[in-house]
């Protein structure tokens, strides 16, 4: 960490510090003597907890984070400093150590006055020492007012050819970000002037038309009021700017982290929209950002600069290289049968975000112009791409709404009614977690597959005999069903789709019997890990897997709500489909009802009527349940008790009123599916109320 060369500056940049602005000339002199300018790369430590009190701090340029470790080695209290703001200050007035540690979130410039010089300067300058004095007293009382509550973030968007669709992908998510959080979002497209070829000249008939020319970046540097003037606002709410810049001008280069962290103090969400051209400046943007997004089309050529993107970030940022930040994307193309999330991952090594939807030219439904910066066309809103970007935003923007689908066989049919709900309200839902039936209808529905769809998949076993299909006795028996004809039937809704491939971030929970684990699945083929997720206990043959015994999800976690907590999900809407003891015996009392309600036939009237009659009497005195009904009985009243734990870390709570229902009883379809959409609708104003909390 080398003093920065144009020490002149310091004066200046004193006075621009709030607390020293009224300061005369001779005053900020004598700090200036003593302050140092000291450059700090991102995710440098500044100071650690518990180091000694060793001087005053003010951030010149870039941002910082401060923060505590739990013991788990989490941070916590986290809390974001901004340009001008200072730091360090109980630690020099008091002489304690220091009580958080402190942590550069980009490339930083910061003014240090050390121990001993900042308190001569606090007997020579008076008006500084009580000035000081004021804000320790505010600071013990209450939090800084300078402190900001939450980081601003910026987000960086690169696409490695031209026609990728980066900017089309830009572009709406900026729009969305701005819609999903009502935050100030401004979208900045960088275009190169050295004649290489980008993304912005790349138009596709979705892609943003910019109608104005961009400021030159390398002025705009100079001056940041013409930067900020250059900002134009759109009648969709969101600032624009365009920048043009010289990718040989290496001048730029130490100028990128001021140029975007300038930016996000007027800005909760600045979106920067690079040219395709891999160039140094890029590469300083990319390392500068909070999030990358790197999207590429399926093909080898293009997944192979991704490649290369990613390893020269990685080598830029070395242990701060986070993958959770740096998400690579997939653009839909058309007429396209895509080519597999298998190949895909071969191809990068690294695991694909986000499949994006191809947008057709039939769903672009409106054209306009937006305060003479940019012409755009948008999607319709039933277009795939705009909820996947969607979900997007509101991942990045903290709002989202996660829905957790529960076990509970047959009863898990109920599920589609809920969903039938959701989506007539347009209820927004960013992630799925599903466990057993739940997780296999929550499997279909991020596939794509709306209620309708589902209903009518449900509605093949709307007879007794048709569950006849699924079953495949085996020998020797450690369940009822083999699983083969299930896969089978299975296969011909998800066929060889990866979790890649779904619309919606989905998790699946199964549990592994020998060692008592709890098992996430969320990558890899879909079907097979459904298939485990579903291994009821006694009914379907457990999945065999090295040492490991694959059965139900259900049988530790039935409503799997921990693991969207786990997640960072803010908002959890949960369906427990399991019966409550009250529910069991009143459908105890409803199924001896409608047998006593029944009128026995007369003999010489209907005979046949009549013997059957009686031999439904008969059987029901002589039935004696079979081990596999003892086992699953026994299960769902344990998985009962869990789900009702569980349960308390959702927001929601739908539970559908499921008396009189066996768990076996699949072919009940519309029965289930209309007391699931009956729940959904009686929860509808808790969770209107939950998705409009900020």
């Amino acid at each position: 960490m080398a003093p920065i060369p144009i020490l002149f500056k310091k004066h200046n940049l004193i006075k621009d510090v709030p607390i020293f602005s009224a300061l005369s000339w001779f005053d900020i002199q004598r700090i200036s003597a003593k302050a140092k300018l000291i450059n700090y790369t991102k995710g440098e430590c500044i100071y650690q907890r518990g180091d000694p009190a060793d001087g005053f701090y003010c951030l010149i340029s870039g941002r910082v984070q401060a923060y505590i470790l739990d013991a788990n080695g989490n941070k916590k209290d986290v809390e974001f400093f901004r340009r001008g703001m200072y730091f360090g200050i109980i630690s020099s007035l008091t002489g304690k150590p220091h009580s958080m540690t402190f942590e550069t979130l980009n490339d930083s410039t910061i003014l240090r006055i050390p121990y001993d010089d900042f308190h001569a300067i606090l007997k020579t300058i008076p008006q500084i020492a009580l000035a000081f004095s004021q804000s320790l007293s505010q600071r013990l009382q209450a939090r800084s007012s300078q402190r900001v509550e939450g980081a601003s973030s910026i987000i960086s968007v690169y696409g490695a050819a031209r026609g990728a669709g980066s900017s089309t992908y830009a572009f709406h998510l900026a729009v969305s970000l701005k819609a999903q959080t009502s935050k100030d979002v401004l979208l900045v497209t960088v275009s190169s002037r050295a004649g290489k070829a980008t993304d912005h000249t790349a138009q596709t008939d979705s892609s943003p038309k910019w109608i104005v020319d961009g400021v030159d970046l390398s002025s705009a540097l100079e001056d940041p009021v013409r930067l900020k003037s250059s900002i134009i606002t759109s009648t969709l709410g969101i600032g624009l700017l365009k920048v043009a810049m010289d990718a040989d001008d290496e001048s730029l280069l130490p100028q990128i982290s001021d140029f975007v962290t300038t930016l996000v103090l007027d800005y909760e969400f600045v979106v920067v929209d690079l040219p395709n051209q891999m160039d140094t400046l890029v590469l300083k943007t990319l390392t500068q950002s909070d999030y990358v997004h790197l999207i590429s089309r399926d093909r080898e050529e293009e997944l192979r600069m991704i490649r290369k993107v990613i390893d020269d970030l990685e080598e830029a940022l070395k242990e701060k290289f986070d993958p959770q930040k740096v998400r690579v994307l997939i653009s839909g193309e058309p007429a396209s049968r895509g080519m597999p999330g298998a190949r895909i991952k071969e191809i990068i090594d690294y695991d694909v975000y986000q499949r994006l939807s191809h947008i057709a030219e039939n769903e672009l439904s409106q054209e306009g112009q937006f305060d003479r910066a940019v012409q755009v066309k948008f999607p319709s809103r039933a277009s795939f791409f705009l909820k996947e970007v969607t979900r997007i935003s509101r991942e990045l923007g903290g709002v989202r709404v996660g829905l957790v689908l529960g076990g509970g066989a047959a009863l898990g049919v109920a599920h589609i009614g809920v969903l039938k709900v959701l989506e007539r309200e347009r209820i927004p839902v960013d992630i799925l977690a599903g466990s057993s039936m739940g997780a296999l209808v929550a499997s279909l529905w991020a596939c794509g597959y709306d209620a309708q769809s589902l209903a009518a998949i449900a509605r093949e076993f709307k007879d007794q005999k048709s569950m006849l299909k699924l079953f495949d006795p085996v020998v020797p028996i450690s369940g009822v069903i083999g699983g083969r004809l299930i896969k089978r039937w299975l296969h011909r809704y998800l066929g060889e789709k990866c979790f890649d491939d779904t619309w919606l971030p989905l998790k699946i929970v199964a549990y592994d019997l020998m060692s008592r684990q709890e098992l996430i699945y969320d990558s890899g083929e879909l079907l097979e890990s459904v298939r485990r997720s579903i291994s009821i206990p006694g009914i379907l043959e457990p999945v065999i897997e090295d040492e490991r015994v694959i059965i139900d999800g259900g049988v530790l976690n039935p409503v799997p709500t921990n693991v969207l907590k786990k997640e960072g999900v803010q908002k959890i809407i949960a369906v427990n489909v399991l019966q409550s003891p009250d529910e069991v015996v009143r459908g105890i009392e409803l199924r001896r009802q409608v047998f006593q309600e029944q009128k026995q036939p007369r003999f010489y009237k209907e005979p046949i009527h009549f013997l059957k009659y009686r031999l439904a009497r008969g059987a029901s005195t002589m039935f004696k349940p079979t081990i596999s009904d003892i086992m699953v009985r026994t299960l769902l009243a344990s998985e009962y008790e869990m789900a009702e734990r569980a349960s308390r870390f959702a927001d929601v709570v739908i539970h559908p009123d499921l008396a009189g229902i066996n768990w076996y009883e699949l072919y009940r379809v519309e029965d289930l599916m209309e007391r699931g959409e009956k729940a959904a609708e009686g929860a509808l104003p808790r969770i209107h109320a939950l998705i409009q909390q900020a």
